[in-house]
């Protein structure tokens, strides 16, 4: 480690690395850039985003398919879409999931799924029967342990949203 630092001193300073002996012609420079690009590689490998020292700092994700969206909060409004959208909650606390699809559902049926991040476990699910013309399901739910888990709602055999949310331990 202590000569690659001083390969890149020297190369920095204009000189050559592997002591002039290696290379007698003017093309020295080469190998000197080789193995200065081979190291700040080497080191950029292990560069990169910290990861959280817990998994409740990472940002949520969500999906969405053809405009379709899941959204989380503690309120709704009179379209049954949800007033503030917000993806961090306690555990065993109530809050609002508005699936709205975008178009009609053209099934009777959709499932909703509360999945666990960490592992794919789904933890629980719902079929809500619905209007074939209709476009929006929404419900309370809750999760009683802390983690990061999925809300996922499915339309005949395809995922259109799903969004992810944090539940943090509760204050006790």
């Amino acid at each position: 480690m202590k000569n690659i630092i001083q390969y890149i001193v020297i190369l920095l300073k204009g000189g050559t690395c592997l002591k002039k002996r290696a290379f007698s012609n003017n093309n020295n420079w080469k190998p000197c850039m080789v193995l200065f690009l081979a190291t700040v590689i080497f080191f950029c490998t292990g560069c990169g985003q910290d990861e959280p020292e817990n998994e409740t700092e990472r940002i949520p994700e969500s999906i969405s398919v053809e405009g379709a969206t899941l959204q989380t909060g503690y309120e709704i409004d009179d379209d049954y879409m949800i007033v503030s959208k917000q993806t961090t909650f306690k555990a065993n606390e109530d809050f609002y999931f508005s699936f709205y699809n975008k178009e009609p559902f053209g099934v009777e049926e959709v499932l909703i799924e509360l999945i666990y991040s960490g592992s794919g476990e789904v933890k629980a699910d719902n079929k809500y029967e619905v209007d074939p013309d209709g476009d929006t399901v929404y419900d309370m739910i809750w999760f009683g342990q802390p983690g990061i888990y999925k809300v996922s709602a499915q339309v005949g055999e395809e995922v259109r949203a799903m969004q992810e949310v944090i539940i943090e331990a509760e204050n006790n």
